[in-house]
């Protein structure tokens, strides 16, 4: 009813504007309209399950749901049995993608290298759960996690995530080890380096998230990493990174600014 409300009241306030006490007076009601509009959408967020969360879709799976509810619909109108088994066709077909999607789900083992503005922002994704490892600040920005990550942890069925915060924290899990260049871990295996200031002899790794614009020169890199596997995600500055890439145009490492977020899927054998 407010949002009906809210379009004469602007256009009376408009109409009127060169009328002395009344164009305020519709100012002051179109003002106190919008605001209660909008407070109104605040507290029914706040309300005990005013939103679904944790679905995820495909446009597969979408459309199944749309010709369910559409059967359903005929049969309530029709009575036809024939529309009961086409209901329960596209009930059976539903539950079973979303089991297969539940056992991948269950089996899948990701990094991930998100593309975040001026953050460094990585998953490590065992099944359905997850350590998140970022910066202290979008660790406790929970707006932030739901804009950036929300939407890809729902679609890979992500239950639980650990928050580890790449600066010395009292409360880290014990995942991360620090040295004078950075910060290093060992996961499923894989040997992940953080690397915040340039280094000469690095040990070996498996995969090497360059950071916080550590190099400015495409030869100390190549002379740091040779042909590693190099990542150079947002928390670098953009012009630095778009230096590197004119210094060198063919450097074989993965630029997350150019490239986007960079996945790698892990297989057990």
């Amino acid at each position: 009813g407010l949002a009906f409300l809210q379009l004469p009241l602007a256009l009376a306030t408009i109409a009127f504007s060169g009328v002395p006490f009344l164009s305020e007076g519709l100012g002051w009601t179109t003002t106190g309209v919008t605001w209660l509009l909008n407070q109104t959408v605040v507290w029914t967020e706040m309300l005990p399950f005013s939103r679904l969360a944790g679905l995820a879709f495909s446009k597969w799976e979408a459309a199944l749901v749309y010709f369910l509810m559409a059967t359903l619909l005929l049969l309530l109108h029709q009575r036809d049995r024939r529309w009961l088994w086409a209901t329960v066709a596209l009930s059976l077909v539903l539950t079973r993608i979303q089991l297969f999607e539940n056992q991948k789900h269950s089996t899948q083992k990701l990094l991930v290298v998100h593309a975040v503005p001026r953050q460094t922002l990585v998953s490590l994704v065992v099944g359905q759960r997850a350590f998140l490892i970022a910066d202290t600040a979008f660790l406790h920005d929970n707006r932030a996690f739901d804009f950036y990550l929300d939407d890809f942890y729902t679609q890979h069925g992500i239950r639980q995530a650990t928050r580890i915060a790449l600066e010395n924290t009292p409360n880290n899990p014990p995942l991360l080890k620090r040295f004078w260049w950075g910060q290093g871990l060992v996961w499923q295996g894989q040997r992940i380096l953080f690397v915040e200031k340039p280094v000469a002899n690095l040990p070996t790794a498996d995969w090497i998230i360059v950071r916080k614009s550590a190099y400015r020169k495409a030869t100390d890199l190549l002379q740091s990493f040779g042909n590693q596997r190099v990542i150079l995600d947002n928390s670098n500055k953009t012009y630095l990174l778009d230096n590197l890439l004119k210094e060198a145009p063919n450097l074989p490492y993965h630029f997350i600014n150019k490239e986007g977020a960079l996945s790698v899927t892990f297989n057990d054998n």
